[in-house]
């Protein structure tokens, strides 16, 4: 399991069906504070090992939280993949300048599936793979991957040699409503790469669901910042055998 971690106007927000002009200061059971340090130190608590950070001001154009995100690179042991709308190789290296771990190449950002390719070239394992989903829709700025199926969109990814892949369903996002189970299990007997869950996660028995359905991996925000998912629920799930 991998927390989220929402970044707009410098503090954590939560995030709702992608409507993120209506995304609000998180108001967390975790901590009092919305302060991105605060609710890092929180995640460490539950014995995370890696982090994921959606950079929401430069998805939407503006200004990154580069301040925020290095601080936190530097402060937590955790590995840190960050989402920041990357469109450009020059996007890509100054993240990879502030040392995240990995760099998140999304559908709805990208310019065409060669710069996918060109990405995974230069820098590797560095790269990570999003497709973003509305409605089990593709989100894409490109037109060529606007016209692609989820199950096409995700074989762009593993045929430029993506080594995992995030699979997001922003109606789902902080809606507590459940992952889209029919599509990630077609997609997980399709694809050869592990695909991780973003979206509707509401508690531990949705993890156990993608667990059974051979899901590598869970993004999850809303159901730790209510407290459906504490460390000890957490700690249980990770001690049972798949």
């Amino acid at each position: 399991m991998i927390p989220v971690m929402d970044l707009k106007g410098g503090v954590v927000v939560h995030a709702r069906c992608g409507v993120r002009s209506e995304y609000a200061p998180i108001k967390s059971v975790l901590h009092p504070s919305s302060d991105p340090m605060s609710i890092m130190y929180a995640f460490k608590k539950f014995g995370f090992t890696e982090l994921y950070i959606a950079d929401i001001d430069a998805i939407e154009g503006r200004a990154p939280n580069l301040g925020a995100i290095r601080s936190i690179v530097r402060r937590s042991s955790m590995k840190i993949m960050v989402d920041a709308g990357v469109k450009d190789t020059k996007s890509v290296e100054t993240l990879l300048r502030a040392h995240v771990s990995s760099v998140i190449l999304a559908t709805e950002s990208i310019p065409s599936p060669s710069f996918v390719s060109d990405c995974v070239r230069l820098y590797g394992e560095k790269i990570v793979g999003s497709l973003d989903l509305r409605d089990e829709t593709v989100l894409a700025r490109s037109s060529e991957v606007s016209l692609m199926s989820p199950l096409e969109a995700a074989k762009m990814f593993e045929d430029a040699g993506i080594r995992s892949l995030i699979v997001v369903d922003l109606s789902r996002v902080g809606t507590s409503s459940g992952p889209p189970i029919k599509l990630l299990k077609n997609l997980v007997s399709r694809l050869s790469i592990p695909i991780i869950a973003g979206g509707g996660v509401r508690n531990i028995e949705d993890l156990k669901l993608l667990r059974e359905i051979g899901v590598a991996g869970a993004l999850v925000a809303t159901a730790l910042h209510t407290g459906e998912i504490t460390p000890k629920k957490l700690q249980e799930f990770l001690t049972v055998p798949a």
